[in-house]
Parts: C-alpha cells; sequence; structure tokens
C-alpha cells in the first residue's frame, strides 16, 4: 500500500483518519476484505470493494459521516 509501520499504526491507534465514523456492519465488511488481502484469499475483490461502497452509498449517515454529498453520489453513479 505505500504506508510505512508507522502511518498503519496511526490509523490503527485512531490517530489519523479519524473524521469518518462507520457503523459496526461497513467496519465488519472493511475488516473481512482486510484479512482476506492478507491471507490472500480475494477471489473478486472489485465485487468485494462494491459491496462496501454500496453499504455506504445507501446510508445518508454514513456518507455524512465520510464527507459526501449524497449529490455527488447520483451524478457519479448517472457517468
Amino acid at each position: 500500500l505505500g504506508l510505512t509501520q508507522a502511518a498503519v499504526s496511526q490509523y490503527i491507534n485512531g490517530k489519523r483518519a479519524r473524521t469518518a465514523k462507520l457503523d459496526e456492519h461497513t467496519s465488519q465488511l472493511l475488516e473481512s476484505l482486510a484479512r482476506d488481502i492478507r491471507d490472500e484469499e480475494v477471489v473478486n475483490l472489485s465485487r468485494r470493494i462494491c459491496k462496501v461502497c454500496n453499504y455506504i452509498n445507501d446510508n445518508d449517515q454514513l456518507l455524512e459521516n465520510c464527507g459526501v454529498e449524497r449529490e455527488s453520489v447520483k451524478e457519479a453513479s448517472a457517468s
């Protein structure tokens, strides 16, 4: 991923990227995906990433927490 060990540690310990608050289901999806990538068990990476994105796109509160406006999601999906 091109990250230093220090950067990874800061992400894990909440010292970086603290602005996006995810719900439990999103966290579980991301943790599962990360484990599968680590263990080289991902069959279709694009599909797995889309699953996470679609879940977030369907939840206005998650979009707001991530700093994304509903209108920009509609525009992106239309193109």
